[in-house]
């Protein structure tokens, strides 16, 4: 959708094949997979490597709501400060308990940004499961919608 006219929807189609893929320097391949390159990169890293020049493009559309790929960077850092005021530190397991949703993508970002461990479950399991999946896996944190648990 097109943030000025939102009654205009504008795609736009990038052919992958013709990426030029711009690596930081700190980027060095770790492993070689079935002759696939495996670099030293979190899935942000990659993402955003292989959309450094399309910053404008939707990285999310989701119900109207679009984030791009040069928003990322910020809302990630975002999401991160707020994991660290609520006591998130490194190597802390923190449970991520929501619905598919911009919040969910941003949150499995901000947690290992923070380099924390992301426990994903899902949310219509944990009502019967709480302990299984929070106390017992040594969760510091758990984020979720009100609107699940009491």
């Amino acid at each position: 959708m097109n943030r000025k006219d939102k009654t205009m929807r504008t795609t736009t189609q990038i052919n992958t094949c013709t990426i030029e893929r711009k690596f930081p320097e700190w980027a060095r391949v770790d492993r070689v997979i079935n002759g696939v390159e495996i670099y030293n990169m979190n899935i942000f890293d990659n993402i955003m490597t292989f959309n450094q020049d399309n910053l404008d493009g939707a990285a999310f559309d989701y119900f109207g709501r679009i984030v791009t790929y040069g928003e990322l960077p910020a809302l990630r850092e975002s999401y991160a400060r707020g994991l660290k005021l609520a006591g998130v530190k490194e190597g802390d397991v923190v449970t991520l308990c929501m619905p598919v949703s911009i919040e969910n993508m941003m949150m499995l970002f901000a947690v290992n940004l923070v380099k924390a461990i992301s426990n994903n479950v899902n949310f219509l399991f944990l009502k019967n499961d709480f302990d299984l999946y929070t106390k017992d896996k040594g969760s510091e944190v758990i984020v979720t919608l009100d609107a699940f648990l009491p």
